[in-house]
């Protein structure tokens, strides 16, 4: 056992991760905020936050530092905690990370002494870490989920001068130089990027790190039903939106080539959480709402609808893309989604270019035009879909790391 890991937040690659390099006996140490093993007892499991903390490992391999996540924990929804948490604020993932970092770091020497040749962290939480680790002759490994900070920034920025009255919406970052410094550290510092699509690993400047790609895993949906491919043969044609409701997701392009389909029957429906008021939404195009559900809630609405579109500006690797995929639903994406590996140009779906609603209005009206066709390209994209595997990308990360030894 020889890895250790660093991450405040317990999302399903993480897990994975963790559960991939814990099975193949890599696995030293895992340093979190808040993480709740299945040893832990019953009423932590329980609290309303914890209980979307679980990981998969023994107590003894988890090490939590509580510090300023575990007083949000006790804030929450007061007002206090929502001031605080805001983008910089001192109880912001900004900061939750960066308390995390200097804890670690504190405890890497320890950890060496046990055996620890490589530390193991993400973005804006990991570079003290990282000096710490090649001050003590260990590796270091990065994984940057989301695209570099200047790409997206810039991105944003060019899109509320674009689009001005989405600004809003966008929440454009004004990145602090000490936050700038950090993300040039920490990449300066790592020995092996793991990237989950093309879009990220291109957006990166060049450095002397090696960058692999490690893809997401998708979900596991039952095939449809002849009866249900069936009832798609008619109606309308249902086209299904699910993420934030701002213009970084693309919405503002996708609600203009809803208002190009003059003639065609097509209902939109948008699924999260606003950025304006809902009075801001409907203004711009006609579509059915509902607010952030469950996952199963969204997997039956998947079930009904015809096609995703995402057409997003920037984002690291869109996990949504391959729920839908593994629902039966081709897709309309960007490449910016990070999931231009998923698509089979016309058989499981479609790339579009970011900011162009007639090229999204398009592929729309071909879909609603070609529904037997349709029907096939989502059999397809399900087939696609399943050939990423949570496993896979566990191996991949684990196959690198015992390169990197």
């Amino acid at each position: 056992m020889v890895v250790a890991v660093s991450r405040s937040g317990l999302n399903e690659n993480v897990r994975w991760l963790l559960k991939g390099l814990y099975l193949e006996q890599l696995l030293q140490r895992f340093f979190g905020t808040i993480a709740v093993s299945e040893q832990s007892p019953a009423f932590l499991r329980a609290l309303p936050l914890w209980k979307h903390r679980s990981c998969p490992l023994p107590a003894e391999l988890i090490d939590c530092s509580f510090g300023p996540e575990g007083l949000k924990f006790l804030l929450e929804r007061t007002h206090l905690s929502f001031s605080l948490t805001q983008e910089n604020g001192l109880l912001s993932s900004f900061k939750i990370g960066c308390y995390l970092d200097r804890e670690v770091s504190k405890k890497l020497k320890k950890l060496k002494s046990e055996g620890c040749k490589i530390f193991y962290g993400y973005e804006d939480a990991s570079m003290l870490s990282f000096e710490q680790a090649h001050e003590l002759g260990m590796k270091t490994v990065y994984e940057l989920t989301i695209a570099h900070w200047e790409l997206g920034s810039s991105l944003l920025k060019e899109e509320a001068a674009r689009l001005p009255e989405w600004k809003e919406t966008l929440s454009v970052p004004e990145i602090i130089p000490e936050k700038i410094a950090m993300k040039k550290k920490e990449l300066e510092l790592a020995d092996l990027i793991i990237c989950p699509s093309n879009f990220v690993a291109s957006s990166l400047p060049q450095g002397r790190a090696r960058k692999i790609l490690a893809p997401f895993g998708s979900p596991l949906q039952p095939e449809a039903t002849n009866e249900e491919r069936r009832r798609k043969l008619d109606g309308p044609l249902r086209v299904l939106f699910v993420g934030s409701m701002t213009q970084r997701k693309g919405l503002a392009d996708l609600f203009e080539a809803i208002n190009l389909l003059k003639g065609i029957d097509v209902e939109l429906t948008v699924v999260g959480a606003p950025r304006a008021s809902l009075e801001f939404y409907t203004k711009q195009a006609k579509f059915k709402y509902l607010p952030p559900c469950s996952n199963r809630e969204i997997l039956a609405l998947m079930k009904q609808s015809h096609v995703f579109c995402l057409p997003s500006i920037v984002e690291g690797r869109a996990l949504v893309q391959q729920e839908a995929m593994s629902s039966e639903l081709p897709l309309i994406i960007t490449a910016n989604t990070g999931g231009d590996d998923l698509i089979s140009e016309g058989e499981t779906g479609f790339i579009v270019p970011i900011r162009s609603p007639r090229a999204i209005a398009e592929k729309l009206a071909w879909c609603a035009e070609n529904r037997v066709e349709l029907i096939e390209m989502g059999i397809s994209a399900r087939s696609r879909a399943a050939t990423y595997t949570w496993q896979a990308y566990a191996e991949k990360i684990a196959t690198e790391i015992r390169t990197l030894l």
